[in-house]
Formats: structure tokens, C-alpha cells, sequence
């Protein structure tokens, strides 16, 4: 059990630290282009991949009573958010979650973004130790150690599923 832990922090702190930038691949079939790999907040912006998440990012309005709650919470040390720019899901979660993060004052270098393909992979990142089944995942860490996901899309809302997973026991 040991062994696998040591490799799971491992995967994630290669993931961490990696300084590989996203690439943008095309997929002719399909015809669609995304990113595939490690990236940031700024990189949606400087690819071309603005005009979905900006427009989504400056609509959403967090609920103020929920992030009254949030402010006095102990923020996770760091975040890792999988997701497809090619997914729906991943086009309208992502931003509005950035935005809650934003709004709490939460700083973009705690936050990494990995992009996946349509077969969900991440170039050369191994994604596999997350077990991610749906995009956009955002994967909460405390200490090194995980506590809590959103997958796909809140039960409620971003920033009442955020403080829930927050308050499990």
C-alpha cells in the first residue's frame, strides 16, 4: 500500500511540477481543434479558446450567501482540474469554477489545468493514477492527499458542492 502511495504522490508531483505547456491538436475527423497536456488559465486565453471561457467566466454569478461560507473556510493547498476543451461540460463548469476560485481570492499557481483528447489522454502526462471517467474533474489536495472531487458537474451548485466537500467529515 505504501509502494502505491509513494508512486501515486509521485505521478502527481511529476504532474505538478511539469513546466510543459499544453499543445493544440487538431482532429480532422471530428473537426475540432484542443488542447492536449499541462496548461494555465492564461493559456485558454492565448491559444484561441477565449471566446467560450470568458463569456462563461464574466456571466457567472457565484450565490453571495454561499461564498460568504466559503470565505471563512480553509482553502484546499492545491487543486488539479482535468478537462476537455472540446466538452461542453468542461466549456461551462471550468469557468465558472475559475471565477469562484478567483472570487475567493484562491491564487491561479495552486491550480493545475490538464487538458485530454478525445480518448481522454494528456500527451505526454500520465493521467491513469487519477481514474478520471468524465470531464471536466476538479480534484481537491490537502497535505499531498486528496479529499474530495467534482466530476462532470456540481449536485447543486460550484460553490455548494466546493463547500460541502470542504465540511465532510
Amino acid at each position: 500500500m505504501r509502494f502505491v502511495i509513494t508512486i501515486f504522490f509521485s505521478v502527481l508531483m511529476g504532474v505538478l511540477n511539469a513546466q510543459t505547456k499544453a499543445e493544440v491538436e487538431y482532429n480532422k475527423e471530428h473537426d475540432i481543434r484542443f488542447l492536449v497536456g499541462e496548461s494555465s488559465w492564461d493559456d485558454f486565453v492565448k491559444v484561441g479558446f477565449d471566446t467560450v471561457f470568458l463569456k462563461e467566466y464574466r456571466a457567472y454569478k457565484p450565490q453571495d450567501s454561499m461564498m460568504q461560507q466559503l470565505q471563512n473556510q480553509a482553502l484546499p493547498d492545491s487543486i488539479i482540474v482535468v478537462l476537455a476543451t472540446w466538452c461542453h461540460d468542461s466549456k461551462v463548469q471550468l469557468p465558472r469554477f475559475v471565477r469562484v476560485l478567483h472570487d475567493l481570492g484562491y491564487a491561479d499557481e495552486r491550480i493545475k489545468f490538464i487538458s485530454v483528447d478525445l480518448k481522454k489522454q494528456a500527451g505526454k502526462f500520465d493521467i491513469s493514477a487519477f481514474n478520471i471517467e468524465r470531464v471536466p474533474t476538479f480534484i481537491f489536495y490537502k497535505n499531498g492527499q486528496e479529499f474530495g472531487r467534482i466530476i462532470e458537474k456540481p449536485v447543486v451548485r460550484l460553490e455548494s458542492d466546493f463547500y460541502t466537500i470542504l465540511n465532510k467529515d
